[in-house]
């Protein structure tokens, strides 16, 4: 498994996150510091900290133990720009709803299709490189915990398959 390649993934995701975030600030006229150490990353980031976070423990994306990272995580930076789908999810487990109920709940029970389960595939199919259709596999089972519905998954599905073609 790719150790090294989800770590090369996330880091790559965590700069062009934050250098898109860096745009859009300036387009607002808000004060952006130079270089990229001064750079505010989003939301993008701090969920693919906690996919890659439990894929390094433990090999494998089980939603129950992403869903704990994600939420501790939320939990700390709620400021990070997570869209009201995410807010939802998070403060939902936060307060112990089980993810299996919230996530699937969210827009009149349809769940959410958003882009949330794409922004943190890359390192997932980093990390199984050369082997397809277990990082298909891997973000399908993780995206539900977010983005239950299945066009937001496929996305997902789509960006992970991508990363894990050598």
């Amino acid at each position: 498994m790719g150790r090294l390649e989800a770590l090369r993934s996330l880091r790559g995701l965590s700069v062009g996150d934050a250098y898109g975030q860096s745009l859009v600030m300036r387009a607002f006229r808000m004060d952006v510091g130079e270089g990229p150490g001064s750079w505010p990353w989003t939301d993008g980031t701090h969920t693919a900290l906690s996919v890659v976070e439990t894929l390094l423990a433990q090999g494998t994306l089980d939603p129950d133990p992403l869903s704990i990272a994600l939420a501790r995580r939320y939990g700390k930076e709620p400021h990070r720009g997570y869209a009201v789908g995410a807010v939802a999810v998070f403060e939902g487990l936060l307060a112990g709803e089980h993810w299996s109920r919230v996530a699937p709940s969210l827009f009149g029970g349809q769940g959410s299709f958003g882009s949330g389960a794409a922004m943190r595939a890359a390192p997932v199919g980093a990390f199984f490189a050369g082997d397809p259709p277990r990082a298909a596999m891997e973000i399908d089972r993780s995206s539900v915990v977010t983005t239950s519905h299945l066009e937001g998954r496929v996305g997902a599905v789509a960006v992970a398959v991508t990363a894990a073609i050598r």
